[in-house]
């Protein structure tokens, strides 16, 4: 299990990922369903959320939250490319691509006690830009595999 640092999660939930992971998840990922965060973060997230949705197919409310649980076996396989801090839509594109069960969890959510967001208002602009080519980068990845396995099963 991955959680962030920064106390907006409580490792008490641990409970509810490994019951997902004994259901037959291989990844399962944290849903702050209630959130405990500024205005800019929170259209940050439903932005970012949207976007997955729409280029990667992501049926997950929160695909880039704080806490995430693999099973053994994926974790060890399971390999991050890309470099931009939105880990969670490449955890699920190699998901898609692996055909890896992904499942979803209702966390709690507290308020930031440490640290702080890298995401700077006048940075959105350039963000958005990278978090745009990244999903795409992403999606082309999952296209390619489903057309590899198409041309494998038609043998």
């Amino acid at each position: 299990m991955v959680v962030d640092g920064d106390g907006q999660h409580t490792m008490a939930d641990a409970p509810r990922f490994l019951a997902a992971i004994d259901e037959g998840a291989d990844v399962v990922f944290g849903w702050k369903k209630e959130r405990h965060d500024p205005l800019p973060r929170l259209v940050l997230s439903k932005g970012l959320n949207t976007l997955s949705h729409w280029i990667l197919g992501s049926p997950l409310h929160d695909i880039n939250g704080g806490c995430r649980a693999f099973r053994r076996e994926v974790a060890r396989k399971l390999e991050i490319r890309h470099r931009i801090n939105f880990v969670g839509d490449e955890i699920f594109a190699r998901c898609r691509i692996a055909e890896w069960k992904v499942s979803e969890v209702v966390v709690r959510h507290f308020p930031r006690e440490a640290g702080q967001s890298i995401h700077r208002p006048w940075k959105m602009l350039g963000t958005i830009r990278r978090v745009l080519q990244y999903l795409f980068e992403l999606r082309a990845e999952i296209r390619r595999s489903e057309a590899i396995k198409k041309v494998v099963a038609a043998r």
